[in-house]
C-alpha cells in the first residue's frame, strides 16, 4: 500500500461509469459531508493508481444519485472513457484538507509512528488503522508480530507529530496478545478521534487516507 505524500491525500475511489456522458460513481473515503462540493478544493482533483502517478483532472459537475456521489470531469466525454477510470483513486492537495480539532489526527500522519510504552520501551510502529464501531484501533507491527492498540484516552498518553511517536499509558494486558474484540471492548471510555479518508472495520485497501482520527471514533478527510 503506497504511502500518502506530503502534497496530496486520497479522498475516494472510482467505482464505475454512470450513463453515457462520462460520469463516474465514487466511493468516498471522507468523513466530512461537504467534501464533495464544487469548490472547497474539489474543482481540481488528482486522478491515478497511486500518489506517484496521479495527474490533475478538472471536475465540472457533482451530483448524488440514489445515495452515490457522481462526478463528471471536463476531459471525460464518453462512457467508454469513464469505464477506463474504474478502480483509480482521487486525491486532493494536502492544503485543502479540513483543519482538525485538538486530539484529532489524520491517518497518514499516524502511519509509521513509533509506539512507546509507559516504561519508555519501543513496541514497534503503526502499520495501519482499523475503523471499529466503537473507536479506531492501531495495528502496531514489530517484525513479524502485530499488536492491536485501541486509539482511546485510556490507552494513549500522548501523540507527538514532531517526534513521530505515540506514548502509551500503563494498561494491564495491553501486550498480552489481546484480540480485536478485547481491544474494542475497552474502547468505550474517553475516546480519541482519528479522521480519515478511510472507512470500515477492515484494513484499508487504498492509498493511506487523509482521514482524520481523533483519540475517539474516526473521521476521514
Amino acid at each position: 500500500m503506497p504511502t500518502a505524500k506530503g502534497n496530496i491525500a486520497v479522498i475516494g475511489k472510482i467505482q464505475r461509469a454512470v450513463g453515457i456522458r462520462g460520469d463516474v460513481s465514487v466511493e468516498s473515503f471522507s468523513s466530512f459531508p461537504d467534501r464533495w462540493t464544487l469548490g472547497k478544493g474539489l474543482k481540481t482533483l488528482f486522478l491515478g493508481d497511486d500518489e506517484e502517478t496521479a495527474e490533475p483532472v478538472e471536475v465540472c459537475k457533482v451530483s448524488v444519485l440514489r445515495g452515490s456521489i457522481i462526478l463528471r470531469f471536463t476531459s471525460v466525454k464518453t462512457r467508454e472513457a469513464a469505464e477506463g477510470l474504474r478502480g483509480k483513486y482521487l486525491f486532493i492537495e494536502s492544503s485543502d484538507l479540513h483543519p482538525l480539532s485538538e486530539d484529532e489526527f489524520y491517518v497518514h500522519d499516524l502511519i509509521g509512528m513509533e509506539i512507546v510504552d509507559a516504561s519508555g520501551n519501543s513496541r514497534g510502529a503503526v502499520s495501519d488503522v482499523l475503523f471499529m464501531p466503537a473507536n479506531e484501533v492501531l495495528i502496531v507491527s514489530n517484525g513479524n508480530h502485530e499488536e492491536l492498540i485501541p486509539f482511546i484516552h485510556d490507552a494513549i498518553e500522548s501523540v507527538d507529530l514532531r517526534s513521530r511517536s505515540i506514548r502509551l499509558k500503563a494498561l494491564d494486558g495491553l501486550f498480552e496478545g489481546r484480540d480485536s474484540k478485547t481491544s474494542q471492548g475497552d474502547a468505550n471510555r474517553h475516546r480519541h478521534r482519528v479522521s480519515s479518508n478511510t472507512r470500515g472495520s477492515a484494513r484499508r485497501k487504498h492509498p493511506q487516507a487523509s482521514a482524520s482520527k481523533r483519540l475517539a471514533p474516526g473521521r476521514r478527510s
